[in-house]
């Protein structure tokens, strides 16, 4: 909701990320948990974090213009849609 407007529900965990202190000239170690998760409400909304929003297909977005470790997480996420809903 705080970033782009979209209310969900968090279902199953799709992967859990660990980036440690040092990698990209991070200073602390952070873990991020991956959810699959339904939209029950809201709208897409431009806000300070996303000056753009909407639903792009990652296949058609340059390497270079992802947000350092994000490509890896597009990917991970690709594949669960692929597995569990055969579309892609």
């Amino acid at each position: 909701m705080e970033e782009v407007g979209l209310e969900v529900q968090a279902g199953e965990i799709i992967d859990v990320f660990c980036r440690l202190a040092g990698s990209y000239n991070q200073v602390h170690t952070m873990w991020t948990v991956m959810f699959h998760c339904q939209i029950v409400g809201g709208a897409l909304v431009t806000t300070e974090e996303a000056i753009e929003v909407g639903y792009f297909d990652p296949r058609e977005i340059p390497s270079a213009e992802w947000h350092k470790d994000a490509e890896e997480r597009i990917w991970k996420a690709m594949n669960f849609w692929q597995t569990r809903f055969g579309q892609g």
